[in-house]
């Protein structure tokens, strides 16, 4: 099993509380498809971005360079915009996670065990996820793509239940995992880009703050993956 997995199906317990469920993926005897029950979820309504309408400048008659401002954040308001930010990096890494268990399945690079693990993991995961979106509202700043965020989201659970229940198999999910692999790391960037330019918040900072989820709870799910 490849460490990478294991980093990454442990990122959600650093960031909420994960509760022990009765309703988890069940093991399953089938290796390529092992037999769960998806979690049921609640997805929580948003209200859609504001639309800003751009009024027309005067084109001046010197050439003026325009001085980028950027938004000052105190501590908590700080504190909320990188929540949201991991929040978001969690769906990224679940949708990782999912992603390179299909593919390493196709591959035969995982036994019957190795699925079972984590498809337990997955559905710990995807439960801790929904709890943290439904107790948390994001700033405003993240209207624009926190719906998609939660679709994603709900799009993960549902294609990892469909696999567990051997409804499809892993060629099938991992077709409907690629567009939802790629659109989340899209989105990730953009919100990336943003925090920069208009909070100053780099990508360094943001970069450390993904390596410090994943760094501090490696250990926690190793089991599952060996």
């Amino acid at each position: 099993m490849k460490k990478s997995i294991v980093s990454i199906a442990i990122v959600v317990v650093f960031m909420v509380s994960c509760r022990a469920s009765d309703e988890q993926f069940s093991p399953a005897t089938n290796t390529e498809a092992p037999t769960a029950v998806p979690s049921e979820t609640n997805t929580p309504t948003l209200s859609p971005s504001p639309t800003f309408t751009l009024t027309p400048t005067i084109t001046p008659t010197s050439t003026v360079t325009p001085t980028e401002t950027h938004l000052a954040l105190s501590n908590q308001e700080m504190e909320e915009f990188l929540y949201a930010y991991r929040l978001v990096v969690v769906v990224q890494l679940n949708t990782d996670l999912l992603y390179d268990t299909l593919d390493q399945t196709q591959k035969g690079e995982l036994d019957g065990f190795q699925q079972w693990a984590l498809l337990l993991v997955m559905g710990a995961l995807y439960e801790a996820a929904d709890e943290a979106f439904v107790e948390f509202d994001p700033p405003k700043f993240y209207d624009t793509w926190w719906n998609d965020i939660i679709q994603i989201q709900n799009s993960d659970r549902e294609i990892a239940a469909a696999w567990a229940n051997q409804e499809i198999f892993a060629d099938d999910a991992i077709k409907k995992v690629t567009p939802l692999h790629e659109e989340i790391e899209k989105i990730v960037i953009e919100i990336e880009n943003a925090l920069s330019h208009k909070y100053h918040i780099d990508s360094v900072e943001l970069a450390k703050q993904r390596q410090e989820i994943i760094d501090s709870t490696e250990e926690l799910f190793e089991d599952a993956g060996q």
